[in-house]
């Protein structure tokens, strides 16, 4: 941020003033899956197989956390969801802007999915990308989750620009 670097370390996470680097705060973890993304005076962090938490920017103090089971890969932020890989074959979207944090937490995708995500969620224009332990880059409606729209052949985690999917491999059929 402006004011802040936020750093993921074998320990925790930390604050460290942008201008000085001096250290600000430091929040222990057992095991950090990220730290560091900020939304507003909120920062999130995941703790595999714990949690996911938002900290207030100032302080590192919890502000409210989700009982989860985050992957190692970074959350996706779309605006208003924080997006990212569970270890029990989902992706969760938590909302963020409530006035007074509360998460809501939807599955993404469907009961039907058998993937166990591989890379960061991409989120875009309502649609959102990831691969998946299927061997499969994954597109999905993020209205409509229970069904991938269209799936290609493994790549490095997606890339969006411009409403453009970016990947390595087979690209889908229009």
């Amino acid at each position: 941020t402006d004011d802040s670097v936020y750093v993921l370390a074998l320990e925790g996470g930390h604050a460290i003033d942008r201008a000085t680097g001096a250290g600000r705060w430091s929040v222990p973890m057992e095991d950090p899956a990220w730290f560091g993304f900020p939304v507003g005076r909120h920062v999130f962090s995941a703790e595999v197989g714990k949690r996911v938490a938002a900290l207030d920017t100032e302080s590192g103090e919890t502000l409210w956390e989700v009982s989860s089971d985050p992957n190692r890969y970074p959350a996706t932020y779309d605006g208003e969801r924080l997006f990212f890989g569970t270890q029990q074959r989902s992706v969760l979207a938590v909302s963020v802007h409530d006035e007074l944090m509360q998460a809501e937490e939807l599955l993404y995708p469907g009961p039907g999915w058998s993937g166990q995500p591989t890379s960061s969620p991409v989120v875009d224009g309502g649609l959102m990308y990831m691969n998946a332990d299927d061997g499969k880059l994954h597109a999905f409606d993020l209205k409509r989750p229970d069904k991938p729209l269209w799936d290609a052949s493994r790549s490095p985690a997606p890339a969006v620009a411009k409403g453009k999917v970016f990947v390595t491999g087979r690209i889908p059929d229009p």
